[in-house]
């Protein structure tokens, strides 16, 4: 993450879907994320916070709720990193990220220019989406970064939305 949407502090972001070239989720083992900085709880006068990396793949994404989202500190000119092991060589077809939503003060704690590395290559670099700060139409700002145009695939991860209470 190399900017947030304002927010001279903090950075965050309330969820991330990966979908493989078949176009299905690829699931995330919580012990195969990590971010640096960790999270908040790295401050003076946290310890306890609930907002860890380890929300980002809870499949909570649309949501204002500071239990299903991850909040670090922010330090300009600095980059903040979110790491996924997958575990295996895998490709993919589309990943989603939804930015910080908890409230439209806080949703400018929202990562805003981004670089996306797969095997240590570039694969994104760019602006998503502000979150809107609240939980009516906030899947509309979830960024949807597409490696694919195979229509079979792109139908594949639409059924997965159709079933997803974070679209639906």
């Amino acid at each position: 993450i190399i900017s947030t949407w304002g927010d001279p502090h903090y950075v965050g972001l309330s969820g991330v879907e990966i979908f493989d070239s078949n176009g299905e989720k690829i699931e995330i083992v919580v012990d195969r994320i990590s971010a640096d900085p960790a999270d908040i709880n790295i401050l003076p006068d946290y310890g306890n916070d609930p907002r860890t990396v380890d929300k980002l793949v809870d499949g909570y994404n649309r949501t204002c709720d500071d239990l299903h989202v991850w909040l670090t500190p922010y330090t300009a000119g600095r980059h903040h990193y979110v790491f996924f092991d997958f575990g295996k060589s895998r490709s993919l077809s589309m990943i989603r990220i939804w930015n910080y939503n908890k409230s439209r003060i806080h949703s400018y704690r929202g990562a805003r220019y981004i670089e996306i590395m797969l095997d240590e290559r570039p694969i994104f670099k760019g602006e998503i989406q502000k979150a809107p700060g609240m939980l009516q139409g906030a899947e509309a700002y979830a960024e949807n970064i597409l490696f694919t145009t195979d229509d079979e695939v792109l139908c594949t991860i639409e059924e997965h939305d159709m079933n997803d209470p974070n679209i639906c």
